[in-house]
Formats: C-alpha cells, sequence, structure tokens
C-alpha cells in the first residue's frame, strides 16, 4: 500500500512544501533571540533535505524538479533583509567607503 514509485513522489512533494514553509519561517519569522526555535527549525530543514536526497535516489523525481525547488527556495529570500545577522549594514558600510577611495578599517562611523 505504502510503497513503489507514486508514493514515494507523494513523499517527495510533502518534504518539497515543508521545505518551503520551513524557508518562509525562517527568513521571515524567526528572532535572533529565539536560539532554540532557531535550531530546531534548521534541524527539521536539514531532515527535510536528507530525507529529500534519500527518496530520490532511484531517481523517482526529475532533476528539473529539484533545480526548480532550489531557485524558488532562493527567490522565496531574494527580497528579505537578513534578520539573523547585522552584519549586511557593515557590507553597506565598507562598499559605500571603497567606492569613495577610503579603507574602510581606517576611519569608524561616528568619525565619517
Amino acid at each position: 500500500m505504502f510503497s513503489g514509485p507514486s508514493f514515494r513522489r507523494y513523499l517527495i512533494y510533502a518534504f518539497s512544501i515543508f521545505s518551503i514553509l520551513l524557508t518562509a519561517f525562517i527568513g521571515y519569522g524567526l528572532e535572533r533571540s529565539r536560539f532554540p526555535t532557531i535550531l530546531v527549525s534548521f534541524s527539521l530543514f536539514f531532515g527535510c533535505y536528507s530525507a529529500l536526497l534519500w527518496l530520490s535516489r532511484k531517481q523517482t523525481a526529475p532533476f528539473r524538479y529539484f533545480i526548480t525547488l532550489g531557485i524558488l527556495l532562493r527567490v522565496m529570500l531574494l527580497f528579505n533583509l537578513p534578520n539573523l545577522s547585522d552584519d549586511v549594514f557593515r557590507f553597506i558600510w565598507d562598499g559605500r567607503m571603497w567606492l569613495q577611495g577610503v579603507h574602510p578599517f581606517s576611519v569608524t562611523p561616528a568619525q565619517w
């Protein structure tokens, strides 16, 4: 009853949908101060990834499907500011300093 290529395909779709939901939750719903939630979310995401690898070992899902899933997961986070790291603002500062010909570690924002 629960074996064969069709059931395997449904499991792949289920783990894919769960990965999409976890990506949305990690990208848009987490705060840096909630470490246990971050740990559980990333562990579940790794579990989904491992399950997808294990289920696709017999080529039940086409390669194009996984390429599309990977692109979709990245596009979901394309317009999101990183909420787990403040380094993005440091990178913006470094880029603006380099464009003006100033080494970014030679001055601080307060000195500028």
